[in-house]
């Protein structure tokens, strides 16, 4: 069982996305899933979201939309492993924030729609899905 977070783009491709997802994530054997870190201790499983117009009420696209500027143009699934929430929280901060770097993005955690600078500062990114002891 997993929690998801949904990364949205503004710019980036598919392409451009699995490209750097490959560069640190074990591809599953039916390829359309990547595992981080790999598949025997996997933290958090990476797949093309497409479902933002069947899944998003007009509220959060609007929020989205508004912060991005524009309709995403891909969207990341990171699901987390919920067995292992500590771990795969800092598995998945760590992952978005080197997506920052490199892309202007925002992520929908099911509660809340965070910018880059809020997942760079704000300690409460993914807070939601810690256990309340550390790791």
């Amino acid at each position: 069982m997993a929690e998801s977070i949904i990364v949205h783009f503004r710019n980036a491709t598919a392409n451009e996305i699995f490209s750097f997802i490959a560069s640190r994530c074990e591809k599953a054997a039916d390829r359309s899933m990547y595992f981080f870190p790999n598949n025997a201790s996997y933290l958090l499983i990476l797949s093309a979201y497409s479902d933002y117009d069947i899944e998003h009420d007009s509220a959060d696209k609007e929020g989205v939309e508004s912060l991005l500027q524009c309709r995403p143009s891909f969207s990341l699934d990171v699901e987390l492993r919920r067995s292992q929430q500590n771990a795969a929280c800092h598995a998945a901060k760590k992952i978005v924030s080197e997506l920052c770097g490199i892309h202007d993005l925002v992520v929908d955690d099911g509660h809340r729609i965070w910018n880059r600078e809020q997942i760079a500062t704000d300690d409460d990114f993914l807070v939601i899905y810690r256990h309340e002891h550390t790791a």
